[in-house]
């Protein structure tokens, strides 16, 4: 499942939120920077998700998901061209991303999908 948190600015999706697994976050400014972290692990600290993770400029971010989910913080150790030169945000809960048709890749090597031949 994945989760969307956006404003004017910045757009936030988490991926694996809700599994036992590394989350993936994805930090985007309308500018155009951003920062993906492909898995990252979380705390729970007073019934909210903790996720600790460092910016492309060396920035540290914190980035806290409320217990209901309706919001999430965004805190840094300095000023951050992903927070608009901002150290703090709250960015409030968008529409879910539909989950997309992931079919299975078929490449006619597999033993039960061989390729026919004519000889």
């Amino acid at each position: 499942m994945e989760r969307l948190y956006q404003d004017q600015e910045v757009n936030v999706r988490l991926r694996g939120l809700d599994g036992s697994a590394g989350v993936r976050i994805h930090l985007e400014h309308q500018s155009g920077a951003a920062l993906i972290v492909p898995s990252c692990a979380r705390e729970i600290v007073e019934g909210a998700a903790v996720f600790r993770l460092t910016g492309f400029d060396g920035v540290q971010f914190t980035v806290t998901v409320d217990p209901g989910g309706d919001h999430l913080w965004l805190r840094t150790s300095g000023p951050s061209l992903l927070l608009g030169g901002q150290r703090e945000r709250k960015v409030p809960r968008g529409p879910d991303p539909e989950p997309q048709n992931r079919g299975i890749r078929v490449t006619g090597d597999e033993s039960t999908m061989p390729i026919p031949v004519d000889d």
